[in-house]
């Protein structure tokens, strides 16, 4: 796939109750398809590899740049690509020695290289690197995965959302459960991040769960994926979770 016409847009990730930013996204756009489009079709064209390495190499232009100003951003990587491909390893540890950059590993992977894996995460994490694993719980990613490696940082998927607050009998044991979870990890000091607050109704319902254990989120209501969203204008006020105008 040609690296021509692929673009960086980044969404931030909000604290509920300053409204200040943990980082920026960066995610991947040609034109108007989305990443999860773009990585798709590279799975299918077995090009996969080499899209990961493209998208870190447009992060890298531009942390260099200026683009991003010195701003945390948050870049991602799947276990098979960390494992296997030396140019995205390269990459990765450019940014680790550089300041603010978080890494997102995503869920739709197993490393082909489950020792050289870990140590990669060990090494990152020791430059000061924080890691993220995406979309626990989906996929690949799965809760054990937070306790084997280095990890500060797990996101929910955005299907989790309605759990918190549903009062359907069949879900009250799902809920329960990762209740339970997110508890657990976040006594051992893991960070949550809850996906999908993309309308005022997930805003609101952001608003009633989990106020001292659930503290970031990510949505469309929060802040849309652009090439420079922090020189727009901020209708988010600290303390609460507002809608973009």
């Amino acid at each position: 796939m040609p690296s021509s016409n692929l673009q960086l847009h980044y969404q931030p990730i909000r604290h509920r109750h300053t409204a200040q930013p943990l980082y920026y996204e960066a995610l991947l756009r040609k034109g108007q398809t989305s990443a999860g489009s773009l990585f798709d079709q590279a799975e299918q064209e077995n090009v996969r590899n080499r899209l990961e390495r493209q998208a870190l190499a447009l992060a890298w232009e531009d942390i260099q740049s200026g683009h991003t100003a010195g701003r945390p951003i948050a870049v991602n990587v799947s276990p098979k690509a960390l494992s296997e491909d030396l140019g995205v390893w390269r990459l990765l540890l450019k940014m680790a020695r550089a300041d603010h950059v978080f890494l997102e590993v995503t869920e739709n992977s197993e490393p082909t290289n489950r020792a050289l894996y870990r140590q990669r995460l060990e090494k990152l994490a020791a430059l000061g690197m924080p890691l993220i694993l995406d979309d626990v719980g989906s996929g690949y990613a799965h809760f054990t995965c937070l306790a084997d490696h280095p990890f500060t940082y797990a996101k929910l998927d955005k299907h989790y959302l309605h759990w918190w607050t549903s009062a359907l009998r069949s879900e009250s044991r799902q809920k329960q459960i990762l209740t339970e979870l997110v508890l657990v990890f976040h006594r051992q000091g893991y960070q949550f991040i809850q996906e999908g607050i993309e309308t005022v109704t997930s805003a609101k319902i952001a608003d009633a769960i989990f106020p001292d254990h659930l503290i970031w989120f990510q949505g469309f209501a929060l802040g849309l994926p652009e090439r420079k969203p922090w020189h727009q204008g901020e209708t988010l006020l600290p303390g609460q979770l507002h809608l973009h105008s």
